[in-house]
This record gives C-alpha cells, sequence and structure tokens, in this order.
C-alpha cells in the first residue's frame, strides 16, 4: 500500500474530461503545477497554479482517466466524497453536493498520501507527498507545502 489519501482542501476539482496537467520543475526553479479545474460554486471553468515549497522530488506518469489512484495501491478512507460500497450513484451525487456546500470539492483531484511509501523510499523525512488525478496523467511532488491561485479562464478558450 503506497498510502492514506486525505483530499487537499480547496474549492476545485481538476476537470475530469480535459487534460492540461502541466509539471515544471528544475535544479534552481520552483516547481509548479498548472491545471484546469471547475471551481466552486458555479462549476465554471479556470486555470489553476499550484507552487510547492521545498520540493525536491516530482514525476509525471500517464494513466488512462478511469482509475489514476487504484484502491488496490491506496487507502481511499480519508476521502469524504469517495464512493463507498454499495451507495447509489444517485446517493453519492447528493453527498458531493452536501460536502461541497462547505466550500471545498469533495473529490478535488489533488491529494496528500499519508504515510507514504514514497517519501519512505527516499528518506525525505518531514516532507509531503502530494498527488494530482488528472485526465490522463498524474503528477507526484514531495514537498514541504503548497500554495495555490487561479490564473483566471484558461488561455485558448477551452
Amino acid at each position: 500500500m503506497d498510502g492514506r489519501l486525505r483530499p487537499v482542501p480547496v474549492p476545485w476539482q481538476l476537470s475530469p474530461s480535459m487534460g492540461g496537467l502541466t509539471l515544471t520543475a528544475g535544479e534552481e526553479q520552483e516547481t509548479v503545477v498548472t491545471a484546469l479545474a471547475r471551481c466552486l460554486p458555479d462549476d465554471h471553468l479556470a486555470e489553476i497554479r499550484v507552487e510547492f515549497e521545498g520540493s525536491g522530488w516530482a514525476l509525471v506518469a500517464p494513466h488512462d482517466g478511469r482509475d489514476p489512484l487504484p484502491a488496490d495501491r491506496y487507502d481511499w478512507s480519508g476521502v469524504p466524497g469517495a464512493q463507498q460500497p454499495g451507495e447509489a450513484p444517485a446517493d453519492w451525487f447528493a453527498r458531493q453536493d452536501a460536502l461541497a456546500a462547505g466550500g471545498t470539492h469533495p473529490l478535488p483531484g489533488l491529494y496528500e498520501v499519508e504515510a507514504s511509501a514514497w517519501v519512505r523510499a527516499v528518506g525525505a523525512r518531514g516532507l509531503r507527498h502530494f498527488v494530482f488525478a488528472g485526465h490522463d496523467r498524474r503528477v507526484d511532488v514531495i514537498a514541504r507545502g503548497l500554495t495555490w491561485r487561479s490564473l483566471g479562464p484558461p488561455r485558448g478558450g477551452a
């Protein structure tokens, strides 16, 4: 098991239907992820920028978009918005709406991996593992923390 997922409290969800997840990292520059997101409360599309503090590790990996963080590798018990076994879709959607009414998205597509196997493997004590589950790729970053901001409507009229 790679660790327990916990949603990062943000008022948006990475767009599940569009690509655009981009990692920028280098030896002498900050680690940044940009992405398209659906934002609460009105579901408008915006480009977001997430900046990582004290990052030393980052990677990008492709996936098919259906299961970027499989339950056999990640413990989803820390994600209140995840569909529960046997839960009817209508009940799940209603529960997500109730959770979103609090101002944070229940399934943001950005999670912290608690008790991360990757953090242990690289010996990065005191740092945190974040993972973005995008449309066709995922981005993992080990860092001290993060900040984010909206860049406004997507460039290019997406």
